[in-house]
């Protein structure tokens, strides 16, 4: 079980021919549940900070540092508790032994997203850089896919004659495999993961992350309009905190994955590799 801690430097202080400020905080999320950020030789300090404070590499430094800071334990996001530990290991029976038995499986994603929702939202300031990274991510891979997709169409309708009509749709999916990058691992990570993904049981998941399916040529929309960038304000952050979220510019994508479909929150802002599907349908008229 994960555990997260934010650590303050109390005061300004030379280590190493390096300063540290008390601006300098660092949000680190540990592996396991332990009592202090330094248990294991302070692995999740030097990743958050390798940045900033390079000086931290070593062991007199890392103690130094330990003895200058004051470590404040937030209120934790709990994702791995009893409660949700019997839900999933439900869906994942469900899942292997009777799979089109969705609606059973429907109550339990559902009943899963908002208990971790519930309590994730309550820390929206430390899941912010997980939010803006993965909606960097996510417009990224959908601005490849719609420039793929338009190449794929001009060099399909130069190689069409007037009797074929091409139909090309483009999808967009979270990656196939559990996001490495999420706090929480585990051997059926996996296997929940694909659970999670499938669309008999996620059923607004179908047609990948977006809103509304890119379908060339017929669709003439902008990518802007893709995304839902087109019109003001151009941010979707529904649901989120206006304050923390109001200059994010979260796409139409980012909130159909998080107020459409069973993913929690937390499912997805750690993913950072996504699925692309192209299909071309021609119908020729004889």
């Amino acid at each position: 079980m994960s555990k997260v801690f934010r650590i303050t430097p109390k005061r300004t202080r030379r280590v190493n021919g390096q300063v540290i400020t008390p601006e300098m905080v660092i949000t680190v999320t540990t592996r396991q549940h332990c009592t202090n950020p330094f248990y294991n030789g302070a692995v999740e300090v030097k990743l958050r900070s390798n940045r900033l404070i390079i000086a931290f590499c070593d062991a007199p430094v890392l103690l130094k540092w330990h003895r200058c800071v004051q470590t404040i334990t937030t209120n934790m996001i709990e994702l791995q508790d009893h409660d949700i530990r019997c839900i999933e290991k439900q869906i994942l029976k469900v899942y292997n032994g009777h799979w089109g038995d969705y609606p059973q499986c429907g109550c339990l994603l559902r009943l899963r997203k908002n208990i971790i929702n519930h309590r994730a939202l309550k820390h929206q300031a430390e899941i912010l850089p997980g939010i803006i990274a993965f909606n960097d991510a996510l417009t990224t891979a959908l601005r490849e896919m719609y420039d793929h997709a338009h190449r794929i169409c001009n060099e399909m309708n130069a190689l069409t004659d007037a009797t074929e009509q091409m139909v090309l749709t483009a999808k967009c999916y979270l990656g196939n495999d559990y996001p490495a990058l999420h706090p929480v691992q585990g051997e059926d990570r996996q296997e929940l993961w694909g659970a999670l993904c499938d669309s008999g049981w996620n059923r607004l998941y179908d047609d990948g992350v977006t809103l509304q399916t890119l379908t060339l040529p017929h669709d003439l929309c902008s990518f802007e309009s893709l995304i839902g960038m087109d019109s003001p304000p151009p941010n979707w952050n529904e649901g989120l905190d206006p304050y923390l979220t109001k200059d994010l510019h979260l796409t139409s994508a980012f909130h159909h994955l998080f107020d459409h479909t069973m993913f929690a929150i937390t499912d997805f802002i750690y993913v950072r590799h996504f699925e692309t599907e192209i299909k071309i349908e021609i119908k020729k008229t004889v």
